[in-house]
């Protein structure tokens, strides 16, 4: 009988730097789809406890790398939503200066938060923050599969000296 945790599948979204392409060098992010099936990889199947344990150093080393990735990712979205606000906040103070028009701060972040660039660049944020909020949180589920792991394969060990 296997001790079950059910998240299901699910996609993240990883974005490389690719340098070239079919079409000749070139430099920007690639979106690489990721599919993480946590059923599988979550659940324990206790007649095959040694192979389990066998394959836990590739699963934590493969979703650890992902959550490396999707941590520099995130916090290349969060310098570019910075950017982008700082950008409107200054075509904004030069609008208004030009113009004559006073505007409290109050105003001027209105404006920037419902400005539709900005506004992608903040959904792009969040999706990449649950992104790596999965990931992380499955990568500690391995770390804890791989405890319990060993904690059956010494109850198992046991039982065999004692038959």
């Amino acid at each position: 009988m296997a001790n079950e945790v059910s998240i299901g599948k699910y996609n993240v979204i990883v974005e490389e730097w690719q340098g070239e392409d079919a079409e000749g060098p070139h430099e920007s992010w690639v979106e690489i789809p990721i599919e993480i099936d946590s059923d599988e990889h979550l659940t324990i199947d206790e007649t095959n406890v040694d192979g389990e344990l066998a394959k836990m150093g590739h699963l934590i080393g493969y979703y650890g790398d992902i959550a490396a990735r999707l941590k520099t990712q995130l916090a290349r979205k969060e310098e570019d939503l910075e950017a982008i606000e700082a950008h409107i906040d200054h075509s904004l103070r030069q609008s208004f200066a030009q113009v004559g028009q006073k505007f409290t701060e109050t105003q001027l972040k209105k404006a920037i938060i419902n400005d539709p660039t900005y506004k992608k660049s903040l959904d792009e944020l969040q999706r990449n923050r649950v992104y790596s909020y999965r990931v992380d949180n499955l990568f500690k589920a391995l770390v804890k599969k791989c405890d319990a792991l060993n904690c059956l394969g010494y109850s198992q060990r046991q039982e065999r000296k004692t038959y």
